[in-house]
């Protein structure tokens, strides 16, 4: 059974097929800007239903109907949503803000089928090492910062270089809690296929 992933994140779609997950990309269609929230878990589970909820609408009537998953992800410094950068000024302000911090990175995931739905919210705790202003300097100029949630990438060539410790998943600050995410969409596959046998 194929899964819809109603994203067009890159590190999403790689960590689902290096799991071995068919897959099919359709990007959701909304308005990410229309959802605030001051608590970061109700944020990202709303933005991931709404996500999920979109692109099932366009794909529900498919036979056999799909499996769609949604996901969003931001990062919590001291009360502060932090989303992905506008740009490079803006970029360069949430490293000047995470430098030689502690904070949350927290996944949001929400799956939609024509029988069953499951969501959740995974939190893991970053530590920025200390940088000094030329290395932040230097980071923004590789521009992975940018289109990432707190302006850096864990996954990234760079951006590897600027984490000093991570408690919990290091998937869920990619983008995308494998562990728990297999573990719920086997489940839902499961009840698919004996739904439709």
């Amino acid at each position: 059974m194929t899964l819809i992933l109603a994203s067009n994140s890159p590190r999403r779609k790689e960590l689902l097929i290096n799991a071995g997950v068919p897959l099919r990309i359709i990007p959701a269609d909304i308005d990410e800007e229309s959802v605030s929230f001051k608590k970061p878990a109700k944020a990202v589970l709303t933005l991931a239903r709404l996500k999920a909820e979109n692109v099932y609408e366009r794909v529900k009537d498919e036979d056999p109907p799909p499996l769609v998953l949604g996901a969003d992800t931001l990062v919590y410094l001291k009360g502060a949503i932090l989303g992905k950068p506008k740009d490079i000024n803006e970029a360069r302000e949430m490293l000047r803000a995470l430098n030689g911090q502690d904070h949350d990175v927290f996944t949001g995931y929400a799956f939609i089928g024509p029988i069953s739905q499951a969501q959740n919210v995974a939190r893991t705790k970053v530590r920025i090492r200390a940088l000094n202003s030329e290395e932040i300097e230097f980071y923004l100029r590789t521009l992975e910062p940018l289109d990432k949630a707190g302006a850096y990438a864990v996954q990234g060539e760079y951006g590897q270089t600027v984490i000093e410790r991570i408690h919990g998943s290091l998937t869920n600050v990619i983008g995308l809690p494998l562990p728990e995410v297999l573990a719920t969409y086997r489940v839902l596959k499961a009840e698919m296929e004996k739904a439709r046998s």
